[in-house]
């Protein structure tokens, strides 16, 4: 099974991407963000990713199929930590999907 920056990116594909919600960079590693889609980190789906999220806690940031060629991208989910819960053990929703889709200019 390919790593998380093992996933090959080709024109015109989609890409299953993390973005930081308050400054629109991508998420490259555990350490970089970058605003090139070429350099970002890709998952092979959306659970993945927010399985990514949950065990690497972080937060703040939506899972997002970007597209190659120009397409809007397209935010499927958020990982956010809830309200009353400890913050070492954050949680996804039960459906892995919080929120509704909606698409980003």
């Amino acid at each position: 099974m390919p790593r998380v920056n093992e996933i090959a990116f080709t024109p015109r594909a989609m890409k299953t991407v993390l973005k930081d919600v308050n400054t629109g960079l991508l998420f490259r590693n555990m350490d970089e963000w970058t605003s090139r889609l070429e350099e970002a980190a890709g998952f092979r789906d959306t659970l993945t990713a927010l399985k990514f999220c949950q065990r690497n806690n972080l937060i703040g940031v939506s899972v997002v199929h970007a597209y190659s060629d120009g397409s809007p991208h397209r935010v499927v989910g958020f990982h956010r930590r809830f309200a009353g819960r400890n913050a070492s053990a954050p949680e996804v929703p039960l459906n892995g999907i919080a929120g509704s889709e909606q698409t980003l200019p």
